[in-house]
């Protein structure tokens, strides 16, 4: 064998032995990806979105609200300005489980504003398993049929999802 052979066995040799020893893979926390989305669709394909983000430490249920304008073009800060607004949901989400490859939410929602007016519709609960990068829908809006703004959104989605593990 030559040396160069053999400084290639040894190589192998020493990589092969320290993976072998190497630290377990430190668990991904799902929930710490987890995010409810509005995504307003438009008739070319587009779509503009905003979520809310969670982070699960120590917190055993997060609430939230997305709103949009009347327009449904715009996304709106609920606490800042409440006269501007057209559409929108409150939601809970409460983890169940994760089990590093799956996570499972407790999610409620509920539309709290449509057509520019509060409505106060029950809450919808459901129990969803999501793995990284799958979403699942929750409801859509449709937007007022007279619309003026000369803004040509078809509808509002709201979503749960966890982010890929690759981003």
């Amino acid at each position: 064998m030559t040396v160069f052979r053999m400084v290639g066995v040894v190589i192998v040799a020493v990589f092969a032995g320290a993976a072998s020893h190497a630290a377990p893979a430190q668990a991904v926390n799902l929930f710490e990806r987890l995010s409810v989305g509005a995504h307003v669709h438009f008739p070319d394909g587009r779509r503009v979105s905003a979520w809310r983000a969670f982070d699960r430490t120590g917190k055993p249920t997060s609430r939230s609200e997305l709103h949009s304008t009347r327009s449904l073009c715009v996304f709106s800060d609920a606490l800042q300005d409440q006269s501007s607004l057209g559409y929108g949901w409150r939601f809970e989400v409460s983890p169940v489980r994760d089990d590093g490859t799956r996570a499972t939410v407790r999610v409620k929602w509920g539309r709290n504003r449509y057509h520019g007016t509060v409505v106060t519709e029950p809450m919808r609960e459901a129990v969803i398993s999501l793995m990284p990068g799958q979403s699942v829908p929750l409801d859509y809006l449709l937007p007022n049929s007279g619309n003026q703004s000369g803004c040509d959104a078809i509808g509002m989605m709201l979503d749960i999802s966890i982010r890929a593990l690759n981003r």
